[in-house]
């Protein structure tokens, strides 16, 4: 379903409980996420920023992919032998390249329904390294699921990482329950230093008040699954990956009407940081032709407080 009076188009996909929103030429982003609770429609995600979408900017999206790799590079570059690759530098003045490119591209429609919507990237003769991606976000009954397909289609062997950027919406009461046990250490720029005990592990557990957060943060564990609830409306969203992501990102910046909780594959400066050593990065490396992928759920459920 095309919708009306938007100047960039957008689909719908819409069943008895879920509203979404995709922009395939605004960065295959999400642009609404709704709850449909009693009379109203509640939004899971923030609303998107609609002029910034009309600008074809996917920071003012509800949610956006996030390829090749995840985060921030260093300087946006990367080595492979003695062979340098340059990333754009696509958030100025920000030093580092961020979140890959395929947030910041256009997507074409491969297939759509009612239910889903299949979007597809092809490879640019001046990326750094060529890939091919999928995405398909996919709606049953009061669950919404994301799954992202990237495959090498370089000559070369190369890492690769993926992840999700969803903005969620910011309230009072809104708290988070996840179990992350690791965090990495990061310098003023926000780009890795080490891992250390998480300390706040104990008290993300137990389910903490997102406005008590760290304003950002780098984390490492097991798995990433999480829930997130709006005790005000009852509302209650568990978050899951397949496979499960080990690292996630956590911004909260002050004054916003969102905070931001991204499972993503590796770590911030992955393909720098697995380079020099450190373990646990999360880099995978894809031969020519091999594919990696990952599927994102956010199941909504009428509750109130998330369980540890």
């Amino acid at each position: 379903m095309q919708l009306p009076g938007s100047r960039v188009p957008r689909k719908r996909l819409e069943n008895d409980d879920i509203i979404v929103e995709i922009s395939p030429v605004c960065g295959g982003s999400l642009t609404r996420f709704d709850y449909k609770l009693r009379d109203s429609q509640v939004p899971i995600l923030r609303q998107c920023d609609d002029s910034l979408i009309d600008q074809l900017s996917p920071l003012g999206a509800s949610c956006f992919p996030l390829l090749p790799y995840s985060n921030r590079l260093r300087d946006g570059l990367f080595v492979i032998g003695d062979q340098r690759y340059q990333h754009s530098l696509n958030c100025p003045p920000e030093k580092h390249s961020s979140h890959g490119d395929a947030w910041m591209r256009q997507w074409r429609i491969g297939g759509i329904s009612g239910s889903h919507i299949e979007l597809l990237l092809e490879p640019e003769d001046k990326q750094p390294i060529k890939y091919l991606a999928s995405q398909i976000v996919r709606l049953e009954n009061s669950t919404v699921s994301i799954h992202i397909q990237v495959t090498n289609k370089d000559d070369v062997r190369a890492p690769f990482g993926l992840g999700i950027h969803p903005y969620f919406r910011r309230s009072a009461d809104a708290q988070l329950v996840c179990h992350l046990e690791r965090q990495w250490e990061t310098d003023a720029e926000f780009m890795p230093l080490r891992s250390i005990a998480n300390p706040m592990s104990a008290r993300m557990a137990n389910g903490i008040l997102v406005r008590d957060l760290p304003e950002s943060g780098a984390f490492y564990s097991a798995s990433t699954n999480a829930q997130i609830a709006w005790p005000s409306n009852g509302l209650r969203l568990d978050i899951e990956s397949d496979p499960p992501m080990q690292h996630a990102i956590v911004w909260c910046p002050a004054g916003q009407d969102f905070f931001c909780y991204e499972p993503v594959s590796h770590m911030v400066d992955g393909f720098n940081m697995e380079r020099a050593g450190v373990r646990n990065s999360g880099v995978k490396h894809l031969d020519p032709n091999q594919s990696l992928e990952a599927t994102w759920t956010f199941s909504v459920s009428v509750e109130g407080s998330p369980t540890p």
